[in-house]
């Protein structure tokens, strides 16, 4: 699975301005309509494609 993030020039995924969710989207079409709302003024962004490879489980706590 393919999942696509808004990140600023170190490489950190963008945050919501009122929401502080993160800017990661399963379809680019998706990212490209939403992105203003991740972007803020003072900072350049790029679009990264992040390959999911493994998925793990999480144990429980007692």
């Amino acid at each position: 699975m393919t999942l696509y993030a808004l990140v600023d020039e170190d490489i950190q995924i963008a945050r919501h301005r009122s929401k502080g969710s993160l800017a990661v989207f399963v379809t680019l079409d998706r990212l490209k309509e939403h992105a203003w709302r991740y972007q803020a003024s003072d900072k350049t962004y790029k679009v990264a494609e992040l390959e999911i490879e493994q998925i793990y489980e999480l144990e429980e706590k007692e």
